[in-house]
């Protein structure tokens, strides 16, 4: 893969900004909206529930999540795009802060997505997101 090119880069970038920004609201068909209509979509997910195949299974996960959360918020540090044709993939490191049982806690949040450019635009085919363990307890 290369690097896209600037038209690409900006649409990715809108798409990472887009996806941070709904998962700050809790927002689950904003975040489904991101993913490509294929039966094909696949998602690996940190956690005890690994693997989610179709858009259905997706939005039950992050309905799961978010009911366990009473709030929050997804900033990203760091992403790298890569793309080949209508094909890109995006790695990117984030600040995930989420408040659950009136306690704050905030980590480091990996996301890599594998993105299909459409003739409209860019959509989530797979992605993979964890969060590192601290060995330390």
């Amino acid at each position: 893969m290369v690097e896209p090119d600037v038209l690409s880069q900006t649409e990715v970038a809108e798409l990472m900004n887009t996806l941070a920004g709904a998962v700050s609201d809790r927002d689950v068909n904003g975040i489904i909206a991101l993913f490509a209509p294929s039966s094909e979509v696949v998602c690996f997910v940190a956690g005890t529930e690994e693997k989610r195949l179709e858009l259905d299974e997706v939005r039950g996960q992050l309905e799961r999540r978010f009911m366990q959360w009473q709030a929050v918020s997804l900033q990203w540090q760091w992403r790298l795009a890569s793309a080949k044709a209508s094909l890109a993939c995006v790695s990117a490191d984030g600040t995930l802060r989420i408040v659950t049982q009136g306690r704050e806690e905030e980590m480091t949040f990996h996301l890599t997505v594998i993105l299909e450019k459409s003739k409209i635009k860019w959509a989530v085919l797979q992605s993979r997101d964890s969060v590192p363990v601290d060995r330390a307890t």
